[in-house]
C-alpha cells in the first residue's frame, strides 16, 4: 500500500469507491442538521409561525431530503432496495392499533387503569383536531424514523458488515445494531430508564422485521405510525414519556405497577409493551407470509451496487 493510500484508508473504501461507513454517517448526519437549519430560518423569512407540527413537517423533510441525497451522493445507491408499498403501509398501521387495542384491553381489565372521561363522555367540552392533529404528527414520526433508521442505518451497517462475516449474519447484525441505536436514541426522552430503552430497542426489532423480510420499509412505516396513533391519541398513554398532543379519544390514570404499565413513559416501558410487541412482531410475519409467501432474508440489503463511480 502506498504512502497516500495509508492516509486515505481511515476515509475512503477503495474497493468500493465511497467514503468509509463512519464518515458517511457523519456527512449525513451534518446534511441533516444544516437542512433543518435552512428550514427554519425560511421559515422565519416568510413570517411563518413557529408551532409544534410545524416543527415536526420540518424535520421531515430535513431528514427525509438528507437521506435521500445521502443515498445518491454518498452511498451511491437508489433511495430503496424494494418498491414502497402503500397496501402494506395501511395494514401496517391496522397491526399497530390492534397492538395498542390488546395493551389497552389488558390494562383495563386488570384494573390499573381508569378511564376519566372519554371523546364520546367528555368530562368538558373539547374538539377532535387535537387528535386529528396528532395523526398528521405521528404519520411525520413514522416516516422519519423509519427512515433514517431501517431505510438508511440498517442497509448500510449490513453492507459494511457482509465482505467480514457473510451477507446473511451481516443483514442479521444490522438488524440489531439498528434495533439498539433506535432504543439508544430515546434515553434522553423524559421519563426514560433502563427497562424502557430495552423495551424500544425491541420495538426496533420488531419494526425492523419489514426491511430484513422484504426489504422495504413500507410495513414499518404504517406499524410505527398506527402504534404511537392508538398509544397517544385515543387510548391516552404517554408515547415514549412525551406528549404532542393535548387530546385523546380516552383520557386515563393509571394506578397499576409501573412495571406492567411502564408508568409516566407509557407501555413501552412495561411488560404491556412486550405483549404488545409481540402481538404486532406476529401480525406483520403473518401479513409478510400472506402477501409474499415463504419467509426470506432480503438478502439484498446487503449487497452494494453502486448506480455510479467518480
Amino acid at each position: 500500500m502506498t504512502i497516500a493510500g495509508m492516509i486515505s484508508w481511515p476515509f475512503y473504501n477503495r474497493r468500493e469507491r465511497r467514503l468509509r461507513l463512519w464518515l458517511r454517517f457523519t456527512l449525513t448526519g451534518v446534511l441533516i442538521y444544516a437542512l433543518d437549519v435552512a428550514l427554519l430560518a425560511a421559515a422565519a423569512a416568510l413570517g411563518l409561525a413557529a408551532s409544534t407540527p410545524a416543527g415536526f413537517v420540518r424535520t421531515l423533510l430535513a431528514i427525509s431530503t438528507g437521506v435521500l441525497l445521502a443515498r445518491w451522493l454518498l452511498d451511491r445507491q437508489k433511495p430503496h432496495a424494494a418498491p414502497y408499498a402503500l397496501r402494506d403501509t395501511a395494514a401496517g398501521f391496522i397491526i399497530g392499533g390492534i397492538a395498542q387495542t390488546v395493551i389497552f384491553v389488558t390494562a383495563l381489565a386488570a384494573g390499573w387503569l381508569h378511564i376519566d372521561s372519554s371523546a364520546f363522555a367528555p368530562a368538558s367540552g373539547g374538539s377532535s383536531l387535537p387528535i386529528a392533529q396528532a395523526l398528521g404528527i405521528y404519520t411525520c414520526v413514522g416516516i422519519y424514523e423509519e427512515l433514517a433508521v431501517r431505510g438508511y442505518l440498517l442497509p448500510n451497517i449490513a453492507q459494511s458488515l457482509a465482505r467480514l462475516i457473510g451477507a446473511r449474519w451481516a443483514l442479521l447484525a444490522a438488524w440489531l445494531l439498528s434495533a439498539f441505536i433506535f432504543g439508544a436514541a430515546h434515553l434522553l426522552n423524559p421519563h426514560a430508564s433502563t427497562l424502557g430503552t430495552l423495551l424500544i430497542a425491541g420495538a426496533g426489532l420488531m419494526l425492523g422485521l419489514s426491511p430484513l423480510l422484504t426489504g422495504s420499509i413500507s410495513l414499518a412505516v404504517g406499524v410505527h405510525i398506527g402504534w404511537n396513533w392508538f398509544m397517544g391519541a385515543v387510548y391516552g398513554f404517554a408515547v415514549s414519556g412525551t406528549r404532542v398532543n393535548d387530546g385523546s379519544v380516552f383520557h386515563i390514570t393509571l394506578s397499576g405497577s409501573e412495571l406492567w404499565t411502564g408508568g409516566a413513559f407509557g407501555p413501552e416501558a412495561g411488560i404491556l409493551g412486550i405483549i404488545g410487541i409481540g402481538i404486532a412482531a406476529l401480525l406483520m410475519v403473518l401479513w409478510i407470509r400472506k402477501r409474499r409467501g415463504a419467509l426470506r432474508l432480503a438478502g439484498e440489503l446487503s449487497e452494494y451496487k453502486a448506480i455510479w463511480y467518480i
